[in-house]
């Protein structure tokens, strides 16, 4: 093998990933990354000039927030008015977009799940990382709950006759007239963050347009039992 065509070609490839991560993350210009301890029993260590995670916590700009208190910082979290429209997800399952909590500065949840607070990258498995992207995948699986929309994953059951009462967490599933995806929506069905049936829109008046005068209308699950139509 010509050696010289070998290194031209190592070199090649690792142009090519230089490219690719300088790329994706330049555009949020962020300032300080945050590196992943090489102790796995540390993983939850991580140390920036801005940001740092630690087991019960963060610090984020020398204040420390605990892990309630953090959530409860996210609550607050809106859209940047410089942002992007968030009409995209990321492959963690949570929205994609700018967002700014006021008094601590910009969260970045990138289409590749990359995420950034205060300009620093947070690990992935870190507890702040799972929180985030919870926190937003639950604010996305909201969103299309009200708006009846398919969430990310959505699926039809082959069966027409009626949907489980458990699928897979924060998704959506349509019951169609005959099965398959191409026939009429009957029925679709939003499943919780533990995977239980949440809230049906049915799409007819089940015969009884005395009982159900409004098409669409919705149910609320309570456990194992679905609730009256509203």
């Amino acid at each position: 093998m010509n050696t010289s065509i070998t290194k031209k070609k190592i070199l090649s490839f690792l142009l090519v990933l230089s490219i690719i991560f300088t790329s994706a993350i330049s555009p949020f210009d962020f300032a300080y990354a945050v590196n992943t301890s090489e102790d796995d029993n540390n993983l939850d260590t991580q140390i920036t000039e801005q940001i740092r995670v630690v087991d019960d916590g963060l610090y984020i700009n020398d204040t420390f927030y605990s892990k309630e208190e953090f959530e409860e910082l996210l609550e607050q979290a809106v859209y940047a008015e410089n942002g992007n429209e968030i009409n995209s997800l990321a492959i963690t399952g949570a929205l994609a977009g700018s967002w700014v909590i006021p008094g601590v500065g910009p969260i970045v949840v990138t289409t590749a799940g990359v995420i950034i607070i205060g300009g620093a990258v947070i690990a992935a498995g870190t507890w702040a990382y799972n929180a985030v992207d919870a926190f937003f995948a639950e604010r996305a699986y909201k969103g299309h709950k009200e708006d009846g929309t398919k969430t990310d994953g959505h699926t039809v059951d082959n069966n027409p006759s009626k949907l489980p009462k458990t699928g897979t967490p924060r998704t959506s599933r349509d019951r169609t007239a005959d099965g398959s995806w191409n026939g009429k929506v009957l029925q679709r069905r939003y499943y919780d963050k533990n995977g239980n049936a949440d809230l049906d829109i049915d799409y007819t008046n089940h015969g009884n347009p005395k009982a159900h005068p409004k098409v669409p209308h919705r149910h609320d699950w309570n456990g194992n039992t679905r609730g009256t139509g509203y």
